[in-house]
């Protein structure tokens, strides 16, 4: 009886130990998958090749085009080196008018002012040989105003009555227009820089927009390194272009001011010489008169 007793004792626990140890391993199994996390992706890899990717991208942009003088002509083609020769021989062609107009105007003017007080002291005394012969010095070969009331005076010598006078009128409107004429000589190379230098300039830009393409396609896209070079090319052109215009324009108009002045001088000149005329007829024939 106490054999059967221990038997069934020995039944009623064996089931229980069985799944004791069962769920222990069964927890056990799972632990293992908490253990490996350790491979878990980093952030770090992914901003490595951004930042490689942008300093690639700048590396690239600094290296597509030299903005010095030196890597501007290397990008620039033959047509645009074409136009901007053309366009630096205008600005010299310009600056060359420009100095030989200026010492010709300073010299001129200053010889004529000189000129109109020794011709105005022997007027009033009048003494008309002696004026003549100033107009005839050597010293006043630059003058405009010389060469105008030469002309008058020599053609009030010829009779000296209101006939003459009316004939010195015409010569003086005759030598004034020969020197104003004179005077503009080389202004239209001025005028032409100034007018249609723009226009070369965008010749030029033509040429450096063909370049971008033809730089476009070589590079297979229209990626802005491979097109900046002729981009700069058309941009050169085009802002030389406009320099070497404001520079002949910027001279045209002064020099078309001081011929004004000179103009209004020769005028003013001329007027008085013949109301001394006018005057000096008078006196002539009151003398002839009185005697």
């Amino acid at each position: 009886m106490l054999t059967l007793l221990l038997v069934a004792q020995l039944h009623a626990q064996s089931p229980a130990s069985v799944p004791a140890t069962a769920p222990a391993a069964t927890t056990s199994a799972p632990a293992a998958p908490a253990a490996t996390p350790a491979p878990a992706p980093a952030p770090v890899p992914t901003a490595a090749p951004a930042k490689a990717e942008e300093k690639k991208d700048a590396g690239a942009h600094e290296g597509g085009l030299d903005m010095t003088p030196q890597g501007l002509w290397k990008s620039m083609g033959t047509g645009a080196r074409a136009v901007f020769f053309v366009m630096i021989g205008m600005l010299v062609w310009s600056m060359y008018v420009g100095i030989d107009r200026l010492l010709l105007y300073t010299r001129a003017r200053g010889q004529s002012r000189t000129l109109a007080g020794a011709v105005g002291g022997k007027l009033k005394e009048n003494d008309l040989d002696a004026a003549l012969a100033v107009c005839n010095d050597e010293q006043f070969k630059l003058s405009y105003l010389g060469a105008v009331l030469k002309a008058g005076l020599s053609e009030y010598k010829e009779r000296y009555d209101v006939h003459s006078v009316e004939a010195a009128k015409r010569e003086l409107e005759r030598v004034k227009i020969e020197e104003e004429a004179n005077l503009r000589k080389g202004l239209s190379v001025l005028a032409t820089t100034g007018s249609t230098t723009p226009f070369v300039g965008l010749v030029g830009t033509i040429f450096g927009i063909i370049n971008s393409f033809a730089m476009m396609n070589a590079a297979g896209g229209a990626d802005l390194t491979a097109i900046s070079g002729g981009i700069a090319e058309a941009l050169v052109s085009t802002a030389v272009g406009i320099a070497v215009a404001i520079v002949g324009i910027w001279i045209y108009n002064y020099f078309n001011g001081v011929i004004d002045d000179i103009v209004k001088d020769m005028t003013t000149s001329s007027a008085q010489l013949v109301n001394f005329m006018e005057k000096d007829v008078v006196r002539r024939s009151e003398s002839s008169a009185a005697k």
